[in-house]
């Protein structure tokens, strides 16, 4: 943490967020907040809905938080009313919003209080006929509106690229990688055995991970389909699958683990609310998603001094470098027989990629040269209101 300088000069800057659960754009705005220097940011976090579970971490921080309480999501009008009270209350420099919901609830709000606002997109445009509805809807207002902010941020070049090609204004778009907080995820000289025992398996087993919640775009289809050809070549292999939906009640995932005749080689631990503690004991982090922005997990997973294997979705590639392996989404066969190479690389040549991949999360993607790009942005959008 960082504590404000009196003589520094200080931007005020209100998050207007759908909510505060576990999500990419959520754990991203509380990495932010956590880095954001003090001295130079005073961070208020509007969420729409409810306080979740980021609410309370970032009042331990010092950041207030408010809540519209809207249950569906939807901005009704008295919750738009709301939304346009606070914020002429709060008084801010510079408004934030995450997502598309937020994006067009506070841009709408702001067409009573002209104040300088920042959109964040931070999702690709693989196949909008997958999207639903509403979804799809506030993409395309959002191309309608992308004049009015000042700037719009994206996470992912693809998914900055998409949204131009879409229509958005193309003097807005400004692309700002995620970050990674390197004291958070780190390498663990005990991670994996605390995992080999509390799954109680031996000391030969190689640990094959998947992070992320249980949806289409996830790619467990593909997953599970991989994992029994890797299964039949590979005595000592596990597969670890962490995230929302992925536990025994899952019966489409659990359907699909039987069928690979060695269901007891899987493990489904659901949701982990320290996730930073299980991904380096991982031999290796799989990600099988068919579409994606940026993920975070692979970022993550390289902290650690985890090699990752990654479909071409995104900016996976980008993100990988040289220090993992891509394979095409959609391909049981190719995500196999690179997990089966890189594990024929042995455990020298892995630990060494692995040291690899966290220096290039280090020099490329670190949490604090990140929130200096956000800090910079607010300075220059404040002198240009």
């Amino acid at each position: 943490m960082h504590y404000p300088d009196k003589q520094a000069v200080r931007h005020k800057v209100v998050h207007v967020i759908g909510d505060l659960w576990v999500g990419g754009a959520e754990t991203m705005l509380y990495k932010l907040l956590v880095a954001t220097n003090n001295s130079k940011v005073e961070n208020i976090v509007i969420s729409l809905k409810d306080r979740g579970v980021y609410g309370e971490k970032l009042e331990k921080l010092g950041i207030d938080v408010y809540t519209l309480e809207l249950k569906s999501g939807a901005l009704s009008l008295s919750g738009f009313k709301h939304l346009i009270t606070l914020l002429r209350d709060l008084e801010p420099d510079i408004v934030q919003s995450w997502m598309y919901h937020a994006n067009i609830a506070t841009t709408l709000a702001n067409l009573f209080l002209h104040i300088p606002v920042i959109w964040n997109i931070r999702h690709s445009l693989h196949d909008m006929s997958s999207e639903k509805k509403m979804t799809r809807l506030l993409i395309r207002g959002g191309w309608f509106l992308s004049a009015l902010p000042s700037k719009i941020i994206f996470n992912s070049a693809e998914s900055l690229a998409q949204h131009q090609k879409l229509g958005y204004s193309k003097s807005k778009l400004r692309l700002i990688p995620n970050g990674f907080d390197l004291t958070v995820y780190q390498p663990s000289t005990t991670a994996r055995q605390t995992l080999l025992d509390t799954l109680s398996l031996s000391q030969d087993q190689q640990l094959i991970g998947v992070v992320a919640r249980y949806h289409k775009a996830k790619g467990y289809k593909y997953f599970v389909e991989a994992a029994k050809k890797i299964a039949e070549q590979s005595a000592n292999v596990h597969f670890v699958l962490i995230g929302k939906s992925v536990d025994c009640h899952n019966d489409e995932l659990n359907a699909w683990i039987a069928s690979t005749n060695c269901p007891e080689r899987f493990h489904l631990m659901g949701i982990q609310h320290e996730v930073n503690k299980i991904i380096p004991a991982f031999t290796l982090l799989v990600n099988p998603s068919t579409t994606e922005a940026f993920p975070n997990v692979i970022g993550e997973a390289m902290a650690c001094e985890v090699p990752c294997v990654v479909t071409d979705v995104g900016d996976s590639r980008n993100i990988v470098g040289d220090y993992g392996a891509v394979v095409p989404a959609q391909d049981s066969v190719a995500l196999s027989q690179s997990v089966l190479a890189m594990l024929s690389l042995g455990e020298a040549e892995l630990k060494l990629m692995g040291n690899k991949a966290r220096k290039r999360i280090m020099e490329n993607y670190s949490i604090n040269a990140v929130a200096k790009q956000y800090e910079a942005l607010y300075k220059q959008c404040s002198e240009l209101a």
